[in-house]
């Protein structure tokens, strides 16, 4: 916080990396299965690819490793996915990119391409190619069984790949990234942006002019290059994405090229939604895949949690 001569108050704030949704990829398991990054590229290759990964790896007769996994429950899971799986089907949470939203619009989630999506999944969970504990695991849980290498893959953001790749490579195994799959839709991703604020009396102290010295820096070219080398994170400049340092590393690759088409998780006038609907969305999903609901259902469901939990917090949705 900077307040200048005037007595005025200033934040300064600025984003410093960028990510959008991608698959995380533990290569060497995909190599050792005679498989690449490629057979991820669509949903019919992808599921083909599970069916391969799965796995008894200590012939006991019980499944330990799978291809994939989700979390099923806690906060703000499961609804992510869901969306990503929808819109790759052709499902739309409103008609117009999220991005391009500034006022409320109809919800028009209920269609028969997010019944297709929910179909899609329910199917890939009741045939066995993901854990069954999936409607219980949280994210924490799906995280520790890829970082243990029980699952081949997971959707997530770049937000450690640093971490990530250097308890890979004490495992002897390769981090790398995919797109998510294409659906008849195309390849869905959610883009956001890690944020960096700074707090300064600069008045009081005296640093008016050192502090923006600072910001002038760090939001520069230089700046933004040398903050994500040194945390491993995605520059939002695309010419900085360009170089070597991100080009020539597996693990950047999907990550960069989901975010080329990537909208917003939600437009502006649907912040908060998520921990709005959290508490619906998860029973919901669990009862879905537990064969309780129907994916016709819990496309009709959905799309009721969503205009109430709008409506819950002042969004005068227009009629369709």
């Amino acid at each position: 916080m900077a307040e200048d001569p005037s007595g005025k108050t200033h934040l300064f704030a600025m984003s410093n990396y960028q990510g959008s949704y991608a698959l995380l990829v533990n290569n060497t398991l995909l190599k050792e299965a005679g498989l690449t990054t490629d057979d991820l590229a669509t949903y019919d290759s992808f599921e083909a690819t599970l069916k391969k990964l799965k796995k008894d790896t200590n012939g006991d007769g019980i499944v330990d490793r799978w291809g994939w996994t989700w979390s099923g429950s806690g906060s703000q899971n499961p609804w992510t996915s869901m969306e990503l799986a929808i819109y790759a089907f052709g499902g739309r949470l409103i008609k117009n990119l999220h991005m391009n939203s500034n006022v409320p619009e109809p919800v028009i989630i209920d269609s028969p391409e997010t019944v297709k999506a929910l179909t899609w999944m329910t199917n890939v969970y009741k045939n066995g190619l993901v854990p069954q504990s999936v409607p219980t695991d949280t994210y924490e849980l799906s995280m520790e069984q890829f970082m243990t290498g029980q699952v081949a893959t997971l959707q997530e953001g770049p937000w450690s790949l640093s971490s990530e790749k250097e308890a890979f490579a004490k495992k002897g195994w390769e981090l790398a990234s995919a797109a998510l799959p294409k659906g008849p839709a195309g390849s869905a991703s959610f883009i956001s942006f890690g944020d960096f604020g700074i707090f300064n009396t600069a008045q009081r102290r005296g640093t008016v002019d050192a502090c923006l010295t600072w910001l002038k820096f760090f939001t520069g070219e230089e700046g933004e290059r040398i903050w994500c080398q040194m945390l491993g994170r995605i520059p939002n400049r695309p010419e900085i994405q360009k170089e070597p340092f991100w080009t020539d590393d597996v693990a950047f690759k999907g990550f960069i090229a989901a975010s080329a088409t990537a909208d917003r998780e939600q437009p502006i006038w649907m912040t908060g939604l998520n921990r709005t609907i959290n508490d619906e969305v998860v029973p919901m999903f669990q009862g879905m895949l537990l064969g309780k609901i129907s994916p016709e259902d819990t496309s009709k469901q959905l799309q009721d949690i969503l205009v109430k939990g709008l409506t819950s917090f002042g969004v005068k949705l227009p009629t369709k």
